[in-house]
């Protein structure tokens, strides 16, 4: 089955352990990809597999890309609506990886919710329950977002909300993942390597009784995604965070040190 009706099956909220395992899969089959140039552009719970044993498969590489350096635009039409990143909505000339972590962010919080996060039904609409919830970006959250095609000043002004109340059954820990995730700074969203080594998997035991067969991924992780390829570029480069910093150079493996 898909994680859709995985999600679904039961009106139970879905065990810590299982929540886990599942986003543990889903970055480590993204990191797979990502590290080999490739971003998938429709992550969704419809496009990823579950069997008996709650193994998770990537599936639907149909809007797959390999990217090259410099970053040539691609087309915006892509990745359902309510995993689409915003910078896809606001016209961005180009975009990468990032947009996959955005997607993951939207899925981590469905499992953890049994329901969708940001529930639009237009591209505008989309945009706005974002909006409400992380506040309206500006140039001090994300540099350069006034430069987009489609971005407009006269946006309605959100202030952003704590995302815990959006989330209210994951751990301080999986709040904290989810917020580098949906961060609006495609630059500095964290990368699918780094989020493996985020505090929130550090209940996961050295036997992997919660993992997949797959080892997990111990190497030091490096930001090199999109700041990296937007700097290689003749683009102009996005700067800063919408909350707190990401994980940069090393990951860091103490949640206080992003405070």
């Amino acid at each position: 089955m898909d994680l859709k009706r995985f999600i679904h099956s039961s009106k139970e909220a879905l065990e810590h352990n299982k929540i886990l395992k599942l986003m543990h899969q889903l970055l480590d089959g993204t990191t797979f990809l990502h590290k080999r140039r490739i971003f998938h552009r429709d992550l969704k719970p419809q496009n990823l597999l579950i069997d008996k044993e709650e193994n998770l498969k990537l599936a639907d590489f149909g809007l797959a890309r390999a990217i090259g350096i410099p970053l040539r635009p691609y087309t915006h039409e892509v990745i359902t609506l309510w995993y689409r990143a915003p910078e896809l909505m606001l016209g961005s000339p180009t975009y990468s990886f990032a947009v996959d972590m955005w997607s993951i962010g939207c899925i981590f919080a469905e499992i953890a919710n049994k329901k969708v996060l940001f529930k639009g039904d237009s591209e505008i609409d989309e945009l706005f329950r974002i909006f409400q919830v992380l506040g309206t970006p500006d140039e001090n959250v994300w540099p350069n977002i006034t430069q987009f095609r489609d971005f407009t000043p006269v946006f309605p002004k959100w202030k952003p909300q704590p995302l815990d109340k959006y989330v209210p059954t994951l751990s301080p820990l999986g709040v904290d993942l989810l917020s580098k995730m949906l961060t609006y700074d495609d630059t500095l969203r964290i990368s699918a390597k780094c989020a493996l080594s985020h505090p929130f998997f550090n209940e996961i035991n050295d036997n992997n009784r919660c993992l997949s067969s797959r080892p997990l991924i111990k190497e030091q992780c490096e930001h090199e995604s999109d700041a990296a390829l937007r700097q290689s570029s003749d683009t102009n480069s996005l700067a800063t965070l919408n909350s707190k910093p990401t994980f940069t150079g090393k990951c860091e493996t103490n949640i206080e040190k992003d405070k």
